[in-house]
């Protein structure tokens, strides 16, 4: 194919030719990058494939003397071709007037000099508007319309009627005809100019690596050549993201993708299916769902924390362990959402700075039973307050008592636990509320390592429900992982349609690791609105400072920074 300019190439496009395929050849604009300004395409590399899919007619310029101006699209003149006819008969000849198709209007005509016609004066480049062909006395003959004013004059010409007539077309019948774009044309208000008419395009194309249809001005200064035949089959790859991959009807998948631009400054996991997500590694997509998982943490007491993301694929078991609660106030949320006796165990002494309320011992055992208020004295006078209402344990001779306990104060309680049951992921999901302190007691067989299990304890925190992209390398296509759309930033694009022939059954990993930017990102979903512990009311202002045990003062160790055998220190 011949090298054109691109505004010339687009300017020989007939709309019904679209679909086509160029080839840019010259004009490097910032080779390899792209820039857009208002939504407008404006970098074009030697050696790119473009497919132009439709053209948008933005303006029409001509040039006369140096001097450039715009032809409005609107404009109902008729400018004209500039090869005339020196009879009628050679005129209709000329441009195939008789047997043309004029559904679209008449066919329309003028006369570069005035002549006489039936004692009507007919002007230089006045249009004349063809109605009908007549035999008289086997002489043909022409009906026109004159159009003055609101007067309409029908004038008859003869085939021989001398003179010097071109045919007229309006702005868009000549924006429409290849063979008429690029001719002279003048305009019928008297002018003897001859132009060059220069549409200027939006190409709206398709190009490789691109998400949308790029807009790309024809004027742009470039060489093309029409490549339509050679490339018919290339196929121009559109990079989807994972959520986009997410709102692809199921029947699009498995499939099989290529990574354009992987999470590369992303740190979510710890796995090492993450670590393998770069750029040009294949994934096999599985398809989505919707899922619920679990957010878990080891431990606080250790030094280092963990959290996973444990799936309903996971199929080791649970059991309850007792939960380490600091405050009544832990305990009144920990008995609300409790299916069953609340029982705890003091294991620090506590003190009550109201006479109404009651002291705690180490070993005082407390079964919560619900919440009441209660009147106390403060500063401002008598206060009401929110209270735990609870029963002391008593030992086999002695009775039970039933106390009260003020939100704020703190001590030290360890949950009871009598439940035995092994509980999976599911039986948690379904019978349990959340947080809950648990340990696996039976391992997932299918993990070669279930690292959930080497913990005493996990804290699991949260219900997450998310979608995903099920996913695998081709190298182990059972070995399914799960990509969270929302979080991940990548970039992929599908190269293999497997839907005909992949049968392969798939596993799902039940344990991520996650690393700590992931976890805090994800509680920040379930910060809860709850509000604060109570505070304890404010004391009388005591003029007997004896009227309240004075509460121990904590002395630091007095001892020397070289002195490695730091004295003993009593506290009063």
């Amino acid at each position: 194919s011949e090298t054109l300019p691109l505004q010339e190439y687009i300017a020989s496009l007939l709309p019904s030719s679209l679909p086509r395929i160029i080839q840019i050849c010259s004009g490097v604009y910032f080779q390899g990058s792209v820039y857009e300004i208002s939504g407008n395409e404006c970098c074009l590399s030697t050696g790119d494939l473009v497919k132009v899919i439709s053209t948008e007619l933005q303006k029409v310029t001509c040039e006369k003397l140096g001097e450039t101006f715009e032809i409005p699209l609107y404009y109902s003149g008729e400018p004209t071709s500039f090869t005339p006819g020196v009879s009628v008969k050679e005129t209709f000849d000329l441009y195939g007037a008789l047997d043309a198709d004029y559904s679209s209007g008449p066919f329309c005509f003028a006369s570069s000099a005035d002549f006489n016609k039936e004692r009507l004066m007919i002007r230089k480049g006045e249009p004349l508007a063809l109605l009908s062909v007549e035999v008289h006395d086997e002489n043909k003959h022409i009906q026109c319309l004159v159009h003055r004013g609101e007067q309409r004059i029908q004038v008859q010409l003869p085939f021989s009627c001398k003179g010097n007539f071109y045919q007229l077309y309006s702005l868009q019948d000549i924006l429409g005809a290849s063979d008429l774009r690029c001719t002279k044309v003048m305009f019928a208000d008297g002018s003897e100019d001859s132009l060059v008419l220069t549409p200027l395009y939006e190409i709206q194309a398709i190009m490789q690596l691109r998400k949308e249809v790029v807009k790309i001005p024809s004027n742009l200064e470039v060489d093309v050549v029409d490549v339509t035949e050679l490339c018919g089959d290339v196929l121009f790859i559109k990079p989807l993201s994972l959520a986009e991959v997410l709102n692809l009807p199921t029947e699009s998948f498995p499939t099989m993708a290529e990574i354009l631009e992987g999470p590369d400054k992303q740190n979510l996991f710890k796995s090492d299916w993450f670590h393998s997500l770069r750029k040009g590694q294949k994934l096999l997509i599985h398809g989505k769902h919707h899922s619920k998982k679990i957010l878990a943490a080891t431990s606080r007491s250790k030094k280092s924390i963990r959290y996973f993301l444990i799936s309903a694929n996971y199929q080791g078991k649970f059991k309850k362990r007792p939960q380490d609660l600091v405050t009544v106030y832990d305990l009144h949320a920990l008995f609300r959402q409790s299916k069953q006796k609340l029982q705890v165990v003091v294991t620090r002494d506590c003190e009550c700075l109201e006479e109404e309320f009651p002291s705690l011992s180490v070993g005082d055992r407390l079964e919560v039973t619900g919440l009441s208020e209660a009147e106390v004295s403060s500063q401002g006078g008598q206060q009401r307050m929110e209270v735990l209402v609870c029963n002391r344990i008593a030992e086999e001779d002695e009775e039970e008592e039933e106390i009260m306990l003020p939100m704020y104060l703190e001590g030290r309680f360890v949950e009871e636990i009598r439940d035995t049951k092994k509980y999976s992921i599911g039986n948690i999901l379904e019978e349990c509320n959340l947080p809950l302190e648990m340990k696996v007691v039976v391992k997932d067989a299918t993990l070669a390592n279930d690292v959930l299990s080497s913990f005493s304890s996990l804290k699991l925190e949260e219900m997450v429900e998310e979608s995903f992209v099920v996913a695998s390398f081709p190298e182990d296509p059972s070995h399914c992982f799960e990509l969270p759309a929302k979080w991940i930033n990548m970039s992929l694009c599908f190269i293999e349609d497997l839907s005909a022939e992949f049968r392969e059954s798939e596993r799902v990993c039940g344990v991520d690791e996650l690393s700590d930017s992931y976890y805090y990102g994800l509680r920040k979903l379930f910060t809860s609105h709850q509000p604060p512990p109570p505070r304890p009311p404010k004391s009388k202002k005591l003029s007997n400072a004896q009227t309240l045990p004075a509460k121990p003062q904590q002395l630091k160790p007095q001892c020397s920074k070289l002195d490695s055998n730091p004295k003993q220190v009593t506290f009063p």
